[in-house]
């Protein structure tokens, strides 16, 4: 399956994705503008999870993933809901463990490096279903059928993203 045809037939993981790619672009751009330490300033806010999504927060959305939350690693988390039923986890994201030192190592130095990190590091996403075992590549044939949202009942009703 192409990206076209994946698009086509996931419309809402496709727009998760792009929302994080352009929520990763406000970050750089809001960097550049507004300059600053080494931290990003930012109101964006995202959910994570650190006991593989059966629960989430909310927290700051320029952090990298995972990190240390309670003396537990927290990941990215994408909380979806069916109809008017609770809010749940769809999946889990994270950067692999190099894309994480470098995106840490050059979000201390410069704006510049930092938004050049980002940038090479959306390929180096990896995602999991809650309770799932394996981390995989969001490129990879997996991870594409694990980003595409599902009802946990299996209804008829169109799963929705929820923002934090």
């Amino acid at each position: 399956m192409n990206l076209r045809e994946f698009i086509a037939r996931n419309p809402h993981a496709a727009t998760m994705v792009a929302a994080a790619y352009l929520i990763f672009g406000l970050l750089v751009i809001g960097r550049q503008l507004f300059g600053g330490g080494s931290r990003l300033v930012v109101s964006a806010r995202m959910y994570f999870s650190d006991d593989d999504g059966k629960t989430y927060f909310v927290d700051r959305g320029d952090r990298i993933t995972p990190f240390d939350h309670n003396g537990q690693p927290a990941v990215g988390a994408v909380v979806y809901r069916c109809g008017t039923g609770k809010p749940f986890v769809t999946f889990l994201m994270r950067y692999t463990d190099d894309a994480r030192t470098e995106l840490e190592a050059a979000q201390a130095r410069s704006s510049d490096e930092f938004r050049r990190a980002v940038l090479s590091a959306q390929r180096q996403v990896e995602v999991k279903q809650p309770g799932g075992r394996d981390w995989v590549s969001i490129d990879s044939v997996e991870g594409r059928k694990i980003i595409g949202p599902k009802c946990p009942n299996g209804g008829s009703d169109v799963p929705t993203p929820v923002s934090p």
